[in-house]
């Protein structure tokens, strides 16, 4: 069985899958998979047949989805952690 990454672990990955952006994000599945569902379009139309991770999304892609920027996540999740 597989552990939990934490969102502190989440930030440093490239590629996020459904259950990671609804975590990373601290999103309820429903948004979350709607955001991860964004996110994989993106990916489709800006890199077509060059998909990596054809289940996953980039991070670039899901923090644009969301309309979040990396810093301003990674900022919440410092103050999180403190």
């Amino acid at each position: 069985m597989q552990r939990k990454r934490s969102r502190e672990e989440l930030i440093t990955r490239t590629y996020l899958n459904q259950t990671e952006v609804g975590r990373l994000l601290c999103l309820p599945r429903d948004t979350a998979i709607r955001v991860y569902t964004i996110a994989r379009r993106l990916d489709d139309e800006e890199l077509g047949e060059m998909v990596i991770e054809p289940r996953k999304a980039r991070m670039a892609s899901v923090l644009k989805a969301a309309g979040i920027s990396f810093e301003t996540l990674r900022k919440q999740i410092r103050e999180a952690k403190a």
